[in-house]
């Protein structure tokens, strides 16, 4: 609770007793005081923890070691009781704590969960004034020779909401979760997640009982579980009561489908999802069965995908938890206004009128790029008010966990005090955040977030949470914009230069802009912005000082501990050699390059098409990622005729291909290749039938080359077919097989 708030409930205490303000108390005087600290001798281990912290912070602050002790000897004795004692009642709710003066002596109690330790944590930073800024470094405190507080002191505070997690790399400081009061996961719960595979492992029950397993696309396979199985019920229990064995203290079970398709569509669970509305039903009845058998237990599952919506006629136990995933929407607006989140809303408000227990799983980074700018701050605080309106009493903010990523440290600052109370100045917080931890760069850093904020809302840009810095080179982060966020960053550096510590954690900030440079380059290729420059014979070479920004992002990365880049594991090192084979492997002459594509007969992507039908002939290969310098094409051919612009000789085309069977993307079943002199009459060249496919997930690129005798031609028209359908072991519902292709490459 802020500062301001303890004045005015002390105000109002002195206004209402009529008195004149009573003197303050002085708990320590030039390295001395008279108090000491009382616990109950029945002190419990979180009692006993807050009496600790409490005695070191005191001192860290005053220079006073205050005494822990048991009892009181006298009754008028000066003292500091932590915790639930003979002499000191009060009524806290689970979490909750109070603060308070009374008669000289100051007492700090607080419910179960942690309520003692918030409440301790909280005089530290409100009253004895330091701070925790970040995970994974000390606290910032005063030094002062004499300590007094308000003789009415008063603080009683409960958290908005019951379950607060910021999923960032304060998830690795114990002491930064307790100081502002937020959770971690594996700390609730005895199973978490996506938990099927946890309750009825397929490797132990599929030979022998693929019955267990759902029937999904015409055969029984191990993807989720036949929740209308009376055995797997009676499984599911019986592996739920030797985890809680195992787990004696989690508080929640998670009872949640696997993270992939395949929704049981026997005639059993069908015709209970036909009734319900979706394959929520089937879920709801498994979740409701097991909770039932346990009924002093919590339940959470899953409302993901296929089961993100409310059930028609089966309402969730009172001990079943909905936690209901966001993963769909845009990031650039709030929630409760963005158009995209509008499945999400309706969700969230069917669900309020069946449970009283909704938790939220909402996104606060670029999975796919950790570093990337992802300007979304103005959103937090209308967000999580929204959440609270609709009834919402648990959010898992889920960032780059223990890995680094863009404004880690202020998102989950402000995540963890809005978590608590969602009504706070979070203009306030972040200029105090800036401030406290940056020094006189803060203003600089204020300015750079801000910018960069309202040139994203101005460009009408959707931030995506898979998406690439590539994909807003024309948005807000554009060459011209990229420059301006430059300059606010070299002042933020000179400010901070002659304190080294300030000075780093303005350059660890500077990595995502950095990051979304060097991503953007090999984009732009032999572009203006790219990292090729061409010769007047026209072969290319690495842009002057292009290695050594490379190898100063990567040095910069290491010493600030910076390993993971994304959700898929990409380590630093992976991605430096991935650059070190870029500056080896110049791209090819293209002599499409100086043409233009005529005609495309089918509709591509266009929300991975950054440069739409050009990248086919930017004369620049494609990297791992699919929203990375590919063209893709949905359940349609890839079909276009490119004009050379002249009349050449060629004998070779190439195309390469992505695979990437995680995301449904295979190779062309068959490429064919034709030329024509007129644009009119066309006659094949060349086609080539691929190798059938083999189940594999690792990321490939594949080569598609047809030579012919050397041709003189203008025109030239490519046809790749698509997998007529999905292989079996990616089989969906309603996905169709993708291509990617990069570039076609004509040669002489």
């Amino acid at each position: 609770m802020p500062n301001y708030l303890t004045l005015l409930l002390t105000m109002l205490l002195t206004h209402l007793s009529g008195m004149s303000p009573a003197a303050p108390v002085e708990l320590a005087n030039n390295g001395k005081s008279a108090y000491k600290i009382v616990i109950a001798p029945s002190a419990n281990a979180e009692e006993l923890q807050a009496a600790h912290i409490f005695q070191s912070y005191f001192k860290q602050v005053t220079s006073v070691q205050l005494p822990i002790t048991q009892s009181v000897s006298e009754p008028d004795q000066p003292y500091i009781s932590i915790g639930e004692t003979s002499w000191t009642k009060v009524e806290n709710a689970p979490q909750a704590y109070t603060i308070e003066v009374k008669a000289g002596k100051l007492q700090i109690t607080g419910g179960k969960r942690k309520g003692v330790i918030y409440g301790v944590y909280t005089f530290i930073e409100e009253i004895l004034g330091c701070r925790k800024w970040n995970a994974n470094e000390p606290a910032v405190c005063p030094r002062v020779s004499n300590l007094t507080i308000d003789s009415n002191l008063l603080i009683h505070s409960k958290p908005a909401f019951e379950y607060r997690e910021a999923y960032f790399p304060a998830e690795a400081d114990d002491e930064y979760l307790d100081w502002h009061k937020l959770h971690r996961l594996d700390d609730l719960w005895g199973m978490w997640g996506h938990s099927f595979n946890q309750l009825v492992p397929a490797k132990r029950y599929f030979r022998d009982h693929p019955e267990y397993f759902s029937f999904y696309l015409g055969e029984r396979r191990p993807l989720q579980l036949c929740l209308t199985n009376k055995q797997v019920i009676k499984i599911a229990i019986a592996t739920i009561r030797k985890k809680i064995k195992e787990h004696t203290n989690a508080i929640y079970w998670s009872i949640s489908a696997n993270d992939d398709v395949g929704t049981c569509e026997c005639d059993h669970c069908s015709k209970i999802n036909q009734r319900e509305g979706g394959d929520q039903g089937t879920l709801i009845r498994f979740v409701n069965a097991i909770a039932k058998a346990f009924p002093e237990r919590i339940f959470t599952t899953l409302a993901y995908g296929s089961t993100s919506r409310a059930p028609l006629h089966t309402k969730p136990r009172p001990n079943v938890y909905i936690f209901l995933s966001s993963i769909d929407a845009y990031r650039t607006r709030e929630l409760e206004n963005e158009k995209s989140a509008a499945a999400f809303n309706r969700n969230l408000k069917d669900w309020e009128k069946i449970s009283s227990h909704i938790f939220v799983w909402d996104y606060y980074t670029q999975f796919t790029n950790y570093l990337a700018p992802f300007p979304i701050i103005p959103t937090l605080q209308p967000n999580l008010n929204y959440f609270k309106q609709h009834g919402v009493s648990g959010v898992f903010a889920q960032g780059s966990g223990y890995d680094y990523s863009n404004l880690a440290e202020l998102k989950q600052y402000l995540l963890a005090k809005l978590l608590w109370s969602p009504e706070q100045d979070v203009e306030k917080l972040t200029d105090e955040f800036l401030q406290g931890y940056y020094g006189p760069a803060a203003q600089y850093l204020r300015q750079y977030i801000d910018l960069q904020r309202d040139a994203l809302v101005k460009s009408g840009a959707q931030l995506d949470i898979y998406g690439n810095p590539v994909g807003d080179w024309n948005t807000y982060l554009t060459p011209e914009m990229m420059d301006r966020y430059s300059m606010i960053l070299d002042s933020a550096e000179i400010a901070a230069e002659r304190q080294p510590e300030l000075w780093k954690r303005v350059n660890r900030l500077r990595l995502s802009d950095e990051f979304a440079y060097l991503q953007q380059s090999r984009f732009y290729g032999r572009d203006r912005y790219g990292i090729w420059q061409t010769a007047k014979d026209g072969s290319l070479s690495l842009k002057p000082r292009m290695q050594q920004r490379v190898d100063r992002f990567y040095q910069a990365c290491k010493q600030n501990g910076i390993d993971k880049l994304n959700e898929a594991g990409t380590t630093i090192d992976q991605y430096k050699n991935e650059w070190a084979w870029c500056f080896h492997h110049p791209p090819a002459k293209n002599l499409a390059s100086e043409g233009t594509i005529r005609e495309m007969t089918s509709p591509f992507v266009a929300e991975y098409a950054t440069k739409g039908e050009r990248t086919l002939i930017d004369g620049m290969y494609g990297f791992d990622d699919f929203s990375y310098n590919w063209l893709c094409f949905y359940g349609s051919p890839l079909q276009c005729t490119l004009d050379l612009n002249a009349t050449i000789s060629v004998s070779h085309v190439k195309l390469n291909f992505l695979e990437d069977q995680r995301h449904w993307i295979f190779r062309p079943e068959q490429l064919i290749v034709e030329g024509s002199l007129d644009g009119e009459h066309f006659y094949q060249l060349g086609e080539l039938t691929t190798s059938p496919l083999a189940e594999d997930y690792t990321i490939q690129k594949i080569p598609l080359a047809i030579a012919f005798k050397q041709q003189t031609l203008r025109y030239i028209r490519v046809t790749a077919m698509p997998q007529a359908k999905l292989p079996l072991w990616r089989g969906h519902k309603t996905k169709k097989p993708m291509l990617a292709c990069d570039e076609v490459w004509v040669s002489e």
